[in-house]
């Protein structure tokens, strides 16, 4: 239930509070900034953060699984079924606290939260702000998620090399099976996008029936205790000349894109040298350059022209640039990256 050593489990807690300043309490809901903050991965939990204290909510069943390893840290409470709001309330009563926020919810769950409690709840991203920087511990787990994804790259060309009539699907689900069998605990929630010749101009298209044929674009990713990597790659070796020579540039591109970023560069700079060099081939740029990785596949920061925020040492993420041309190809490149001794570089 917890995967994490408890000293990163308090250094994550530190971090946060930090990114959530001098405000009362956060309450955390979303079950991927639990685990950030705890190591627990079960749902139904939650947990108070305030300036001193982390109570963690639990059903009677998971309370004795996590008694089996506790965190000194932690305060434990049970919640009877259905009820997690009310047992909330007494602890929000008991501390003190005139102001909650909130990292995650949907409007329902909301609007029954503030009824139950009876006080003001407003969202905030402030553990998703605090994980786009990773610890060393995290950063092992996600090299290991890209190592097993490499390795599903390579068989997913070693099949389109040798298999003249298989279809999208039924490659896709090799490629998935075999990662598996290699120590990934899943791919993406909606599975391996794996598209051919025309049907990769979808930028999120999913495998269909179609023989493979043309030029093949797979995106994916492993997961390695509860940790993502995202790649892409586009296999041209039945692809016509034109399909070949941008493939060849966009990869070119995406290392140029590593090559450039530094810590303290503006995610809108690359965003936009990347744009810049699309459009002199005479396409426009569909699609953001790059995304965070970690507990979820796609999470902050998101690397668009737009985009305020700075690389930073100990980021991880995705340099991803791609072309597309209805109805004819898709064609995209894609590593996950980390920030490094203040240079970006692929893990």
């Amino acid at each position: 239930m917890n995967k994490f050593d408890k000293k990163f489990n308090t250094e994550r807690r530190t971090n946060v509070r930090k990114a959530f300043g001098d405000k009362d309490a956060l309450l955390i809901y979303a079950p991927k900034n639990l685990y950030y903050l705890c190591g627990i991965d079960g749902f139904g939990a939650a947990g108070l953060l305030t300036s001193e204290n982390f109570t963690l909510f639990l059903n009677e069943n998971d309370y004795e699984i996590y008694k089996e390893s506790p965190d000194n840290e932690i305060c434990a409470r049970i919640y009877k079924k259905g009820i997690i709001g009310n047992t909330i309330k007494e602890t929000v009563r008991k501390g003190k606290i005139s102001e909650i926020f909130v990292d995650k919810a949907d409007e329902k769950a909301l609007i029954n939260l503030k009824n139950t409690i009876g006080m003001n709840i407003k969202t905030t991203d402030a553990v998703e702000k605090a994980r786009m920087t990773k610890g060393e511990e995290e950063i092992k787990k996600i090299k290991k998620a890209c190592e097993i994804a490499r390795k599903g790259i390579e068989m997913a060309m070693k099949i389109y090399l040798s298999e003249k009539r298989i279809s999208e699907h039924n490659l896709a689900a090799e490629i998935e099976y075999f990662m598996k069998m290699q120590g990934s605990e899943g791919t993406f929630e909606e599975g391996i996008l794996l598209a051919c010749g025309k049907n990769a101009a979808h930028i999120h298209a999913k495998p269909s029936d179609k023989i493979v044929v043309d030029a093949m674009l797979v995106d994916l990713g492993a997961k390695f205790n509860g940790y993502f990597s995202d790649l892409s790659r586009t296999f041209t070796e039945r692809a016509d000349n034109e399909v070949r020579q941008l493939a060849e540039f966009i990869r070119n591109l995406e290392r140029q894109c590593v090559d450039k970023i530094y810590a303290g560069m503006k995610f809108s700079e690359i965003s936009v040298f990347a744009e810049k060099e699309i459009n002199k081939k005479g396409f426009k740029f569909f699609h953001l350059l790059g995304h965070g990785v970690g507990l979820d596949v796609h999470e902050m920061p998101f690397i668009t022209n737009n985009s305020k925020e700075d690389f930073a040492e100990n980021m991880v993420f995705t340099i991803e640039p791609g072309i597309y041309r209805a109805n004819k190809f898709g064609i995209r490149f894609e590593d996950t990256c980390v920030i490094k001794n203040g240079k970006a570089r692929i893990l």
